[in-house]
């Protein structure tokens, strides 16, 4: 299950096919092929058949088994010098005089039962296990070597109930794993030791579970669970903790000793960081609330460092699996447990990461914030001018030249690592508002950009150094021009990432690097960027990094669309990341990707012309958006609307309009820092005010002219 998870979040194509219940005439002409005769001689036989089985293909094939093995059909041989044909026969009254179960589990019952008793225990172990189990597992549950477990599943196999997975299912039949070292070599031991069975159906499994006493059930799983995790080393727990931790759940009501159920929490917290690492977030969450109910009242006192690390690993999960509500309800009763603000960070990081999630942008501010100042790191929100915020930037890189002493820009990636506790909280929290403030306050976001800064240059780099070089580098192409060395800073961070290796930067690297960084100095049409976006587009998905998915999805649409890529093609990955966007939950990037997608439907298709539609189905719910989105100050939201407002309007040669909405998309490019959009932005804008220029008078045309001249100079 964890590996088609895995493969549908991968968005490789997956075929499901349903198997139908056979009809009558189906099953007549089956029952006529296997007994070789004719369907009019079958016809009553199928109809009986198709009113015991409703037509199920396996409680089919296993009913005529049974009236075969109870000599209700009976093959008549005769000897060829008898000039007689040999047949099939059956007494229809007969079979329906006797009681003949339409219940396919009583059926496999009754056929399990006919086996030898110590093979009808081992089944019922291997039921236990589940759908699919393997001998070494079943050898140890059973108490027996793993020669005299296989021997006991022989006439299993024989009858068909089980069969095996790998043709070295013979091996210890053969010999005495004692032996087998002094015959074999050691490399086909260890091959011979995984030996995997499979019930050849559900209903089968479902059969040999049922003969265990109801009252039974909990006592034989807790038993099993507790046999495994006695015979398991430490590093093979970690291999099979499913299989240990599924069993002890299902008899954990039985456990008495409180130690006993500290234990057994520890194997959930380890069951459930395994799923969460495999993506699979529901069954993560499961294995964590489970582990969760197994704690004492007095777990917090007793055991605080434990208990913190269950609560926060559930409350990741939880935001893992969009449960908000959750998210919100948790993070307060764990906040109130908590001895002390750095055991804290991770909860508010969080919480701030909930809240974006859920486009309250403001939320996550004012919870970063809050935390920001008890770290020492005192903000004010409120905006300043895109004068003051290029003067700031020009200021830093002057005090930057004296802090490094000499050093290059490059040499940044040889400092020691910081240390600080709190500082690394300070850095850890700005981090995780990051996106928040970007798309609600932009000189507040350059602000924290430079605090980051200057705790990597005075308190030495951390790991996410790498995202703050970067970030300044697109704050030194973005605002201030200074292209070389933001290149230079976009460079120095590629280079940390590439040193440090840490899979959950590279993905935010990546997009900041060719999304507002490389693109200054590189033409938008070289294949290179995309590759490296769609490499960490997929790490993302296999990593579930859902925030980030959609930025790099955005970026790498947006290379195809400004570096030339055929208009149809670019649609078809607008759609397509569109629908992947959309399991991620992330309502800011949703609602981003489509106003991009209608920009490139406004081309390609004429559905939207009337209104060149970006927003929704009509103009009046496109401008309700609109309005919640200046209500927000969503500078991003707003300015992409208008840009491919613009974009739009000045190709279809709406040229006063489209000059209008380039006005609108002017007031919030500074939000951009350099992202793709603005140099398109700065293009299209004085393509719209020359369309314009003659629709105006002197003074006008003159402002106009200053305006062109301006935008080429930012370009």
């Amino acid at each position: 299950m964890y590996s088609l998870e895995k493969i549908k979040q991968a968005q490789v194509p997956v075929n499901e096919i349903t198997l139908y219940p056979l009809k009558i005439n189906q099953i007549n002409q089956l029952i006529a092929d296997t007994l070789s005769c004719s369907t009019e001689i079958t016809k009553l036989l199928a109809e009986l058949v198709a009113k015991k089985t409703g037509g199920n293909p396996f409680f089919l094939t296993q009913l005529l088994d049974s009236l075969y093995q109870e000599n209700f059909l009976v093959f008549s041989f005769h000897k060829q010098q008898n000039n007689r044909q040999s047949y099939w026969q059956w007494d229809l009254e007969e079979i329906e005089r006797v009681s003949i179960t339409d219940n396919v589990v009583e059926l496999m019952v009754g056929k399990i039962e006919k086996l030898d008793k110590k093979t009808q225990q081992v089944l019922k172990l291997a039921a236990c296990i589940g759908n699919k189990f393997n001998l070494e597992i079943l050898a140890i549950v059973n108490n027996k070597s793993q020669t005299v477990t296989a021997n006991e599943l022989e006439s299993a196999l024989h009858e068909g109930l089980i069969f095996p997975l790998k043709n070295n299912y013979k091996v210890p039949l053969l010999w005495n794993p004692e032996d087998l070292s002094n015959q074999l070599s050691e490399n086909y031991f260890e091959s011979a030791k995984y030996i995997p069975y499979k019930f050849s159906h559900d209903r089968v499994q479902q059969a040999a579970y049922s003969l265990i006493p109801e009252a039974e059930k909990k006592q034989v799983h807790l038993q099993i669970g507790r046999l495994l995790l006695k015979n398991l080393e430490k590093d093979e727990l970690q291999n099979k903790i499913f299989d240990v931790v599924n069993q002890l759940n299902q008899g954990s009501s039985l456990i008495t000793e409180q130690w006993e159920k500290d234990e057994l929490a520890k194997l959930n917290l380890q069951a459930g960081k395994k799923a969460k690492n495999s993506t699979a977030y529901k069954t993560a969450l499961e294995y964590l609330e489970i582990g969760k109910k197994l704690l004492a009242e007095n777990s917090w006192e007793e055991q605080y460092k434990f208990t913190l690390e269950l609560q926060v690993e559930t409350l990741e999960v939880l935001y893992l699996n969009y449960q908000w509500e959750q998210v919100e309800k948790l993070s307060t009763t764990i906040l109130e447990k908590v001895n002390n603000i750095l055991d804290g960070i991770k909860i508010y990081e969080l919480v701030i990461l909930s809240y974006h999630g859920q486009f309250q942008p403001q939320k996550s501010v004012d919870i970063a914030f809050k935390v920001l100042e008890k770290l020492g790191i005192k903000l004010s929100q409120e905006f300043v001018s895109q004068s003051v915020i290029k003067n700031r930037i020009e200021q830093q890189q002057k005090s930057l030249k004296f802090l490094l002493k000499g050093k290059n820009i490059e040499d940044l990636a040889n400092m020691p690592k910081m240390t600080d506790p709190y500082k690394l909280a300070a850095f850890s929290i700005i981090q995780s508002v990051g996106t928040a403030l970007t798309t609600r306050n932009f000189s507040l976001r350059i602000e924290t950009i430079l605090i980051q800064l200057n705790l990597c240059i005075k308190y030495n780099n951390l790991p996410e150094a790498a995202t703050t070089y970067s970030l300044y580098g697109v704050l030194l192409c973005g605002i201030i021009k200074d292209i070389d060395s933001g290149y230079r800073f976009g460079k120095l961070s590629l280079k940390l990432l590439e040193k440090d290796n840490i899979d959950q930067l590279e993905s935010v690297l990546i997009n900041q690097y060719y999304g507002n960084i490389w693109h200054w100095k590189q033409l938008l049409n070289e294949k290179l960027s995309r590759e490296k976006l769609l490499k960490s587009l997929q790490k993302d998905i296999n990593l579930g990094n859902n925030e980030h998915i959609g930025y790099l999805a955005i970026t790498y649409c947006f290379i195809e669309f400004f570096g030339g890529c055929n208009l149809e093609d670019v649609e078809r990955d607008y759609r397509k990341y569109s629908k992947l966007i959309a399991k991620t939950h992330q309502e800011y990037s949703i609602n981003y990707i489509e106003i991009c997608k209608n920009i490139v439907l406004n081309l390609t298709t004429t559905e939207q012309h009337k209104y060149y539609l970006l927003i929704g189905n009509s103009q009046d719910a496109e401008n309700r958006v609109i309005e919640i989105y200046i209500n927000q100050e969503n500078q991003w939201l707003l300015f992409i609307y208008y840009f491919g407002k613009t974009l739009i309007l000045y190709l279809f040669k709406d040229y006063l309009q489209a000059f209008k909405n380039s006005q609108y998309a002017d007031k919030y490019v500074a939000g951009m820092i350099g992202y793709l959009c603005t140099p398109q932005h700065n293009f299209y804008y004085s393509l719209a005010c020359l369309a314009h220029h003659n629709n105006c008078d002197i003074e006008q045309r003159k402002e106009l002219l200053e305006q062109v001249e301006k935008n080429q100079e930012d370009i």
